[in-house]
């Protein structure tokens, strides 16, 4: 197979950019604190993203501090729900037990109440109801309706 030549500018230069190579050291002080963005890593090094990204996959002490940043950014987004949780936020709440909990046996389940006419048309549709429910404890006296799929109580 030949191998091409790269394309010449009217004055004589490669046209193109050269793929840069950053030492070690450049490249794990652009990563730490970087809180897993490929873009602040680019913006340090002054490059485009997929370059900064490959850059940092290319070597592994540098994907492991990486990774680890990316770790530290989650452990703090986890700590602010369990902060928002701790306040009775309604909305962490059910993120925790939909995530973490969800191991532990609870799951979300929504109820849909609708009412219909006699000919089977929707009146109204009020919002559904979300309960979270704990897949260990006894089963509830509802069952369901298998022709519409609604509740009955």
């Amino acid at each position: 197979m030949a191998i091409r030549k790269p394309r010449l500018s009217k004055h004589g230069k490669p046209l193109g950019r050269p793929s840069k190579v950053w030492p070690d050291q450049e490249l794990e002080a652009a990563v730490t604190g970087c809180m897993g963005s490929f873009s602040v890593v680019a913006y340090r090094l002054g490059c485009c993203w997929d370059l900064a990204r490959d850059r940092v996959n290319e070597n592994p002490k540098i994907k492991k501090l990486f990774e680890a940043e990316e770790q530290k950014l989650c452990a703090l987004a986890v700590s602010g729900l369990i902060k928002a949780a701790n306040n009775g936020e309604r909305w962490a709440i059910e993120r925790l037990l939909e995530t973490k909990a969800a191991g532990n046996g609870f799951k979300i389940v929504q109820h849909v109440k609708t009412d219909v006419t006699s000919n089977g048309q929707t009146i109204s549709q009020p919002p559904p109801v979300i309960e979270f429910i704990d897949l260990g404890a006894p089963p509830r006296a509802e069952t369901e309706n298998p022709e519409n799929g609604n509740s009955e109580e």
